[in-house]
Parts: structure tokens; C-alpha cells; sequence
């Protein structure tokens, strides 16, 4: 099965994102001192492992719109390193805690 969207260690783009107050901002606008967690689903257990292990302020939740080319990653998530690149991605709260 051929791997699609973005891959670890990938330079993520500036996507058009939404924080958790509701706000519109941008991805590389949130991240720059902390990690971004994009979670393409309403799942909140990926962020409870993310803030678990690396604290609710150094992470912010952001989701995509609707018009987003990651909108069609349902039942992922993705967790952006300071730097803008991606670290990882996966369907699994699990995988990632580990």
C-alpha cells in the first residue's frame, strides 16, 4: 500500500489551521517555541498523550479546515516539531504514547 500525505522527518506547509478557542491562525504561526498537534479527527486522546508527555503549553491543538489537502486523513493525527517538520503521524493514541 503506497504511503500518502506527509512522512516523518517531512517539512510540513503553513496550512490554514484553527486553535482550540476557536481562533483561525496558521501551523508555522503556532509552533516555533512548541510542538503542534494536528489531530484530523475529534478524537481528543491524541492530545491528552501529547500533553502527557509534553505539556499542555508546549503544545498547542490546532485542527485543519475543511479545505485543508490533509482534511482526508480522518482518524489521524499528526505531531509537528518546533522546527516545522513533521515527527510523527499515525492512527493509533497508543503508538504514539509509546
Amino acid at each position: 500500500m503506497p504511503v500518502t500525505g506527509p512522512r516523518a522527518g517531512d517539512r510540513m506547509p503553513d496550512l490554514e489551521c484553527v486553535r482550540e478557542d476557536g481562533c483561525r491562525t496558521r501551523l508555522h504561526a503556532e509552533i516555533g517555541s512548541r510542538w503542534a498537534l494536528l489531530p484530523l479527527d475529534a478524537s481528543t486522546d491524541f492530545a491528552v498523550v501529547t500533553h502527557r508527555h509534553l505539556g499542555e503549553a508546549a503544545t498547542a491543538v490546532l485542527t485543519t479546515t475543511p479545505t485543508s489537502p490533509l482534511a482526508t486523513g480522518k482518524g489521524k493525527a499528526l505531531l509537528v516539531r518546533p522546527d516545522g517538520h513533521l515527527a510523527w503521524t499515525g492512527t493509533s493514541p497508543a503508538t504514539l504514547d509509546g
